[in-house]
């Protein structure tokens, strides 16, 4: 393995079986769904964890160097197109009835309540942040962008929705590229047969379908316009607007991507794009302004306080030090997407450790004290260092 640093970045590690993705993304994405494994798989008490585990990973190595085995046979299939078309409509289909499936009292955790009160709240007149979602008194996280993300599936009848409809956005991009048969099925099976991705599912939770919509448009922004990045300053600033008021994580992926470019641009095309940055983020954001009781209430009751929150100040500080450092290093899509993953993976290990220290593993592993869905940003990222391999060339 070896990095070299100079006005590029070159990345090279070694592989694992023969197989695409490289052992460094295969251990992450083992690394992600373990802590579902530990955390739910302790909660049944037929298989100890520790051979559930076991088990896990050898089906899922075992099945990746069986799909690496027919590689060739993969790519030459004359059918592939619609056995590959079938499959992930039957999943589609199968996710869909899995969420109507679940019964939302069941669940301890409380994504699709706060998506749900920020929706109605809002749909409403009402302010949404001063409302308990439990009797721990936690309210709503939800950034403004994510009722617009939200609505269509609110308006269906379950916000749980979002999250098989997510799956199949991302299925059509992978379906329409032109990857291998084999990339095609390796990622769509990497996801399907994610724990994380199907807690995710079962859950309703919107977190994973946030990373994979932003990873979706950072792909597309970066195919179309990657030879002038501000060829369209006011465009993207309407984007990085909308997805910045979805979690405040994605200033490091967008931070990676853009900082040292916009230094690069002419004045005119710098004004344009932080004037319209800051007119879409009040725009975004009017249907919640617009029901602010007061400023006391605003100060005391709002997202921020709840998403600053989920990391100590000087780990944000560091995280986004390195996006600045990584904005000058990296060069070609892949490399940024393998740079995004490894700050998502450090930075949540990084304060799941620091939550261990202060208050032990019990709590954090099996209680309420640290949310581990986070490591399920993990599986996206994964799956899009797949995608941007230099020698899958893509067309979005």
């Amino acid at each position: 393995m070896y990095i070299h640093f100079q006005n590029t970045i070159t990345i090279s590690m070694p592989k694992f079986l023969g197989l695409q993705p490289n052992i460094t993304l295969v251990i992450l994405y083992f690394f992600a769904n373990i802590f579902y494994l530990i955390k739910y798989g302790a909660r049944q008490e037929y298989i100890p964890v520790y051979i559930l585990i076991a088990l896990y990973l050898v089906i899922g190595l075992v099945a990746l160097r069986v799909v690496k085995y027919f590689e060739s046979k993969i790519n030459k299939s004359r059918y592939f197109n619609t056995l590959f078309l079938s499959f992930g409509l039957l999943i589609f289909f199968a996710l869909v009835i899995l969420v109507l499936n679940v019964d939302e009292s069941s669940l301890k955790v409380l994504r699709w309540k706060g998506m749900y009160t920020t929706i109605s709240h809002v749909l409403e007149g009402n302010y949404p942040y001063t409302t308990f979602l439990d009797a721990k008194g936690d309210t709503t996280s939800n950034l403004p962008a994510l009722f617009y993300i939200g609505l269509p599936f609110y308006l269906l009848g379950d916000v749980g929705l979002l999250q098989p409809f997510v799956f199949l956005l991302l299925f059509v991009v992978v379906y329409k590229s032109n990857l291998t048969n084999y990339i095609k099925v390796l990622m769509i099976s990497l996801l399907v047969f994610s724990p994380a991705f199907l807690w995710e599912v079962a859950a309703k939770s919107d977190l994973m379908s946030n990373m994979v919509l932003v990873s979706l448009f950072i792909l597309w922004w970066k195919s179309k316009w990657k030879n002038d990045m501000f060829k369209k300053p006011v465009l993207l600033s309407f984007f990085i607007a909308f997805f910045l008021l979805t979690r405040l994580f994605v200033v490091i992926p967008f931070v990676i991507l853009f900082f040292s470019s916009f230094f690069k641009i002419e004045m005119k095309k710098k004004l344009w794009f932080i004037v319209g940055l800051l007119f879409f983020l009040g725009l975004i954001s009017l249907p919640v302004l617009i029901t602010i009781p007061d400023l006391d209430t605003a100060i005391k009751f709002n997202p921020l306080n709840n998403q600053t929150g989920e990391a100590p100040w000087y780990l944000s500080i560091l995280f986004l030090s390195l996006s600045v450092i990584f904005s000058y290093v990296h060069s070609s899509l892949n490399q940024f997407f393998k740079l995004f993953l490894l700050l998502t993976f450090f930075l949540v290990l990084s304060r799941f450790f620091i939550n261990v220290i202060e208050e032990g593993w019990q709590q954090n592993m099996f209680g309420s004290l640290f949310d581990i869905s986070y490591f399920g940003l993990i599986i996206p990222l994964v799956l899009f260092s797949i995608f941007t391999e230099e020698k899958n060339t893509m067309h979005a």
